[in-house]
C-alpha cells in the first residue's frame, strides 16, 4: 500500500531519513510508485503488485531473491466503505475482508517463511496499519471495522507466539487522516460529498504519517505495540471506549442516534447539524 494514502508519505519519510535502506515499494499502481519513489536518496524498488491476488508469494520470492532478505515489513494496503450494514451484500463484505485482513496475512505469512523469520534471533519486524474503529465500532463502516478488529486479533496473536524470537509487532491506529481513503471509498452516490468525520478531526497526512514512522523507530518495543494517533474529539472518544466501557456506553445512548439521525438527513457524521441533534435532548430537558 506504498502508492496512496498513509502509505506514500511513510515510504518517502523512510527513504529520505534513513537513505542506508534498500526499500521496497509495493502497491498495484506502477506509475503512482514511481512518483513516491522520486525524492528518495538510497536504493528504492518499485513492485506493481495486487496484493488481495494469487501472485504474491511468488512476487515475494523474487523480492527476498534480489534484496536478500526483509528485515521490516510495512503493512498499508486496505480499503474502506461506508454504507449501512443492510445495504452492504456478502460479496463486498468478503471483498474487504480479502483485502484488509486476508492479503496482509497472507504477505506476513510468506515472508516469515520465505525468509525464516524463526531463525532470527532478535530480527524481524512488522508494522500493520489499523484503525481506530480496529478498537470501537463505528456507524456505516461495519465491514471495515470487522477487518481492523481481526487485524488487532491475529498480529497480537502472532507477536505472542514468536516471542522467543523478539519478533516485533506495532499495531498503529490511525483516526481520520486527510487522505483520498474517503474519496476511493464506496459511499452511496448521495453522500460523496458530504464530510464523513466531525469538524477539526482530521490530521494532515504528513504529521500522521510523521508520527507512525516515529512510533515505528521507538524503543524499548513493548512501549510501541499499539498506537493512537488522532486528534480532538476521535482522540477522546477512543480513550474513553478503552478505559471508561461503561460510561462510554452511556454517552453512546446520546451519540449514537444523533450521529445517525444527521446521516440520514443527508449531513453526515461532519456537518455541524449533528451537534444540534447532540444536544437537542439536553436542550428541550
Amino acid at each position: 500500500g506504498a502508492s496512496s494514502g498513509l502509505g506514500a508519505p511513510i515510504a518517502r519519510q523512510l527513504c529520505i531519513n534513513v537513505p542506508t535502506a534498500h526499500v521496497i515499494l509495493v502497491a498495484r499502481r506502477k506509475e503512482k510508485l514511481e512518483e513516491v519513489a522520486k525524492p528518495c536518496l538510497g536504493k528504492v524498488t518499485t513492485v506493481a503488485l495486487d496484493v488481495a491476488g494469487n501472485e504474491t508469494e511468488a512476487a515475494i520470492e523474487t523480492m527476498l531473491r534480489d534484496a536478500g532478505g526483509i528485515d521490516v515489513l510495512i503493512l498499508n494496503a486496505g480499503k474502506f466503505i461506508e454504507k449501512q450494514t443492510l445495504e452492504v451484500d456478502t460479496e463486498q463484505t468478503r471483498h474487504i475482508m480479502e483485502l484488509n485482513v486476508m492479503a496482509n496475512i497472507r504477505i506476513v505469512t510468506a515472508v516469515m517463511k520465505l525468509d525464516h523469520w524463526e531463525r532470527k534471533q532478535g530480527g524481524g519486524h512488522i508494522m500493520v496499519t489499523s484503525s481506530l474503529a480496529g478498537r470501537l465500532g463505528t456507524p456505516v463502516s461495519a465491514a471495515y471495522a470487522a477487518a481492523k478488529h481481526a487485524l488487532h486479533g491475529y498480529f497480537a496473536s502472532l507477536r505472542a507466539e514468536m516471542a522467543l524470537t523478539q519478533l516485533r509487532v506495532d499495531i498503529v491506529c490511525p483516526g481520520p487522516v486527510d487522505t483520498e481513503i474517503f474519496a476511493a471509498s464506496d459511499r452511496p452516490d448521495n453522500m460523496k460529498s458530504i464530510p464523513l468525520t466531525m469538524p477539526g478531526s482530521l490530521m494532515k497526512t504528513e504529521r500522521a504519517s510523521r508520527l507512525l514512522l516515529s512510533t515505528m523507530m521507538g524503543k524499548p518495543a513493548f512501549l510501541f505495540r499499539e498506537n493512537w494517533v488522532a486528534r480532538g474529539l476521535s482522540l477522546a472518544v477512543i480513550y474513553l471506549g478503552q478505559y471508561a466501557p461503561n460510561i462510554f456506553g452511556l454517552v453512546s445512548t446520546l451519540l449514537d442516534p444523533a450521529m445517525m439521525s444527521s446521516y440520514h438527513d443527508g449531513q453526515g457524521f461532519g456537518g455541524w447539524g449533528f451537534f444540534g441533534r447532540l444536544f437537542r435532548p439536553i436542550f428541550r430537558a
